[in-house]
């Protein structure tokens, strides 16, 4: 009884085993006609009528590639053990503005990637624009920004705007719209005339710079809107340093208008306004420490509404010495106030003395 049982378990295995491969099979007859039917959709679209049957050569002949014999995982260049070149390039469309109480700064732009996949060269013949479809097919590097509090280039394609060409030669063009939030160490000595240089760190995620080496295309870079509320944006700094870490910095000088109408005018008219005891009666003291003690409370409200913008940092910012200078003034001022009426009323009570001894 039991040998046959044993028989028909291996009968039940071999079937299975066919299903599987017949699965696998036509599995990958749908995806090649899948590739091929998006392909042919692409470039019936972008492509126009005479150089149509070329393009559409071309990208069937890249959907079969994609489809039968390229692997995704392995990246170019990868058998020669020479890095993978990757130029990148960015365009700024707008800042956001800095917020100093937690050190960070945002931006939207556009990433650029270019590199060389000899794999797909003999595939090609001509100039093809990807749709969003094909793009999970072909190997992408893994940018990554380092100082990315919040940062949208890691996600996949489906959910960002990105585009992809592939020209004759091999070279692919990859364009991606990124928003990031990346935090900035600010510099508040001389707040609120200070610049502040922002830097943002590109590279890769998961690989060395013996497999990838990130560069910049070009040696500037392109910002669409400078227009910010409190800073004026200078000219980017690009820097490529070690383990393949590509650097730009952006200097933001601080706006001075908001600050000389908020604070230094109103600290000037105080300080004028605290001068007004040394014209006022002696014996008017109750007027003069009313004038005194108003401007003091002042300007101390001022020192904290301005530094309760800022992060608590444990040394002296500009702005600190301007109202702390003004303040020294005001309580000067109430002080020879008090120091007036304590020797008004000193002299006062010695001539009344005197008066009734004569």
């Amino acid at each position: 009884m039991g040998a046959p049982q044993h028989s028909d378990d291996k009968l039940t295995e071999g079937e299975q085993l066919d299903g599987i491969a017949m699965t696998k099979y036509w599995i990958g007859i749908c995806k090649f006609f899948s590739l091929l039917s998006l392909s042919l959709a692409q470039c019936e679209t972008g492509f126009p009528a005479k150089p149509q049957k070329k393009a559409s050569n071309s990208s069937m002949r890249l959907a079969e590639y994609l489809a039968t014999e390229y692997d995704n995982t392995v990246r170019p260049n990868c058998e020669s053990g020479k890095p993978t070149e990757v130029h990148i390039d960015i365009y700024v469309e707008s800042f956001g503005n800095i917020v100093e109480m937690d050190m960070e700064f945002s931006l939207f732009l556009y990433f650029r990637q270019m590199w060389v996949d000899d794999r797909i060269a003999k595939s090609v013949k001509s100039n093809i624009l990807l749709q969003r479809e094909l793009i999970t097919y072909l190997w992408f590097p893994d940018p990554y920004c380092y100082n990315a509090k919040k940062s949208d280039l890691m996600l996949p394609d489906t959910d960002v705007h990105s585009v992809v060409r592939i020209d004759q030669d091999g070279h692919i063009f990859y364009s991606r719209s990124v928003h990031i939030l990346a935090s900035c160490e600010l510099d508040l000595h001389e707040f609120p005339m200070d610049t502040q240089l922002c830097k943002i760190t590109f590279g890769s995620y998961g690989h060395t710079d013996s497999d990838i080496l990130m560069k910049w295309t070009n040696p500037t870079i392109e910002i669409g809107n400078k227009q910010m509320a409190q800073f004026s944006v200078g000219d980017a700094i690009l820097s490529t340093k070690v383990n393949s870490y590509s650097t730009v910095t952006f200097p933001f000088k601080r706006r001075m208008g908001y600050y000389i109408i908020q604070v230094y005018i109103p600290c000037v008219f105080l300080v004028m306004l605290s001068w007004m005891v040394f014209w006022m009666r002696p014996d008017d003291s109750a007027s003069r420490l009313t004038v005194g003690i108003t401007t003091i409370l002042t300007i101390v409200f001022l020192l904290g509404y301005t530094n309760g913008m800022l992060p608590k940092v444990s040394y002296v910012k500009g702005m600190d010495w301007y109202l702390m200078v003004s303040f020294t003034i005001i309580f000067l001022s109430l002080l020879e106030c008090i120091v007036a009426d304590r020797l008004w009323r000193t002299s006062k009570a010695k001539k009344t003395q005197k008066e009734k001894s004569i």
